[in-house]
């Protein structure tokens, strides 16, 4: 069935009109709803301090695997995130690494690594204090080279 040309033109304004009211009473939606944000919502700069140390304390940050690099120790696979240290580990020879990473990730004792890696107790601590120095001589080099 063809429509008039009257017709059409009646169709027309009909749906232009239609349009125009749809699209004034989402405008008029989007700005009612601005404004109640506007009411509740501050500003991060113009926050309380007391609200934002409550903030913080609520805020979590995601950690992605790809910021972390992973070193072994007795078959544990640990993360590290600071890349200062990393650098910092990766030049300790294999099992001296592996004794600082179980002694301070893990809370390991000496006894407890020395079993675990079938070595003598006072091996462990030796190689476990050389490596403390050489890993706070190196850090401590960085830290005074960039500052």
């Amino acid at each position: 069935m063809e429509l008039s040309s009257s017709q059409r033109k009646t169709v027309e304004h009909q749906f232009d009109s239609f349009s125009k009211r749809v699209l004034k009473n989402e405008a008029r939606d989007i700005l009612k709803e601005m404004k109640t944000l506007q009411k509740y919502e501050v500003l991060f700069s113009e926050m309380p301090q007391k609200m934002k140390e409550e903030f913080d304390a609520r805020a979590t940050t995601d950690k992605y695997s790809f910021e972390t690099t992973k070193f072994m120790a007795c078959g544990f696979e640990i993360e590290i995130e600071n890349d200062l240290l990393v650098e910092a580990l990766s030049e300790l020879p294999v099992r001296s690494r592996e004794i600082v990473l179980l002694a301070y990730y893990f809370g390991m004792s000496d006894t407890k690594i020395a079993k675990a890696m079938n070595m003598v107790r006072r091996t462990v601590q030796y190689q476990r204090s050389n490596s403390l120095k050489k890993l706070e001589k190196y850090m401590g080099g960085k830290n005074n080279a960039e500052g």
